[in-house]
């Protein structure tokens, strides 16, 4: 009997909660790998073959600016040294990833799958015969392009590693067509873009109350975003709206948020729910928002889960013109785009609203799903997977 060949999976997250590394383990799974993984600790159960934890930065605070410090200071000289072995375990320490090495020592996999870019040295080093796909989830070098430490000390390092590993993959993967296009552009690498949609839901289109549009929008607080932003929208919108927003992460700019909505009784702010229970909670809505501007490269070339999220719920989308959502929206014509990047030409979009229109775009959202869902995507990505091993 043949033995079945065997897969790792990386991630810098918890794959319980994150939709892009679990989707990827249960189709490895499902295409009859064993699988191991490295994450961070796993709040659930995933039935991997083997779990090896990546520890997550803990302790005092000041310990752990000093601790960052010194690795920001080795970072930056390395850069005056040609010993590329030197930066990459620099690298391996500061992302604690002694027990990746390990793993690589002491197994061999027919598939490593990366999804995060910090991976790579440790994993060029130790692959042996493994065939490598990196999921590149943000376009790197300029992944928080708005903070100074971060362009002085680590987007040289990522450049660094883009230029000298994106290559050696087997498999290079992305999720959208703009992050492609430049990583194309600065580093000569084709990328596969592989859209972070869900699983198909099969449901019923909710009927839209005349005088009542329920807006909804969920995911990370990152102050990038300018959250903030869609609750001075509300202002600007007749009384038929109202907005709730499911937020985690960064708390402190969450109560700043919550501080801007106490006079508001059409905006709520309200506690995120398990991944699984994301759709059933959007399906009490009727139009799902995201309007964030392009103070970034890559939330100017986003493609985010929670589109297709809110067109799974069969919701009607509202968004900035980013273009890669765009294309998304007018293809399937499942809503509204503002013009340009004003809350008032967003406004002037969304109160030319009524019931009518809002039901045609919630018949559209329905048969977009059909094709918007892991179903679909992830038979793109067997193919590949097959294709790199073969």
């Amino acid at each position: 009997m043949m033995s079945k060949k065997s897969a790792l999976l990386l991630t810098f997250s918890d794959p319980i909660g994150d939709p892009r590394p679990k989707r990827a383990f249960e189709l490895l799974n499902q295409m009859g790998f064993v699988v191991d993984i490295a994450s961070f600790a796993m709040l659930g159960k995933l039935n991997a073959n083997r779990e090896f934890i990546i520890l997550q930065s803990s302790g005092a605070r000041l310990i752990s600016i000093i601790r960052k410090g010194v690795i920001a200071f080795l970072l930056i000289i390395s850069r005056l040294f040609p010993f590329t072995l030197f930066r990459d375990n620099i690298i391996n320490f500061w992302f604690r990833l002694r027990p990746v090495s390990r793993v690589m020592r002491e197994f061999t996999y027919d598939v490593i799958l990366v999804e995060d870019l910090f991976f790579l040295p440790v994993i060029m080093q130790g692959k042996k015969s493994s065939k490598v796909i990196f999921d590149a989830r943000e376009y790197y070098p300029r992944q928080r392009e708005d903070s100074l430490v971060f362009r002085i000390v680590e987007k040289p390092i990522r450049i660094y590693l883009c230029k000298k590993y994106l290559k050696q993959c087997d498999l290079f993967l992305t999720v959208s067509w703009g992050l492609a296009h430049e990583y194309f552009r600065e580093f000569g690498v084709s990328g596969h873009v592989i859209r972070s949609t869900p699983s198909e839901v099969v449901c019923r289109i909710n009927e839209t109350p005349m005088n009542k549009i329920r807006m909804v929008h969920h995911g990370v607080a990152n102050r990038n975003r300018k959250l903030e932003n869609m609750i001075h929208l509300v202002k600007l919108l007749d009384l038929r709206f109202s907005l709730d927003l499911y937020l985690q992460g960064d708390q402190v700019y969450i109560s700043e948020l919550e501080g801007l909505i106490t006079q508001s009784s059409r905006v709520a702010i309200k506690k995120p729910v398990p991944f699984n229970d994301i759709i059933p909670m959007l399906r009490n809505y009727d139009l799902g928002l995201f309007y964030v501007e392009p103070t970034t490269f890559n939330l100017a070339h986003c493609l985010p889960n929670k589109l297709f999220e809110f067109i799974q719920a069969r919701l009607m989308v509202a968004i900035g013109p980013s273009p890669e959502m765009s294309r998304i929206v007018r293809e399937f014509d499942c809503g509204v785009i503002s013009d340009r990047f004003e809350l008032v030409a967003m406004a002037e979009s969304l109160n030319k609203l009524d019931a009518n229109r809002i039901r045609e775009f919630k018949n559209n959202s329905d048969k977009a799903a059909r094709q918007l869902n892991w179903g679909e995507e992830g038979k793109i990505l067997q193919r590949l997977i097959q294709v790199t091993l073969n």
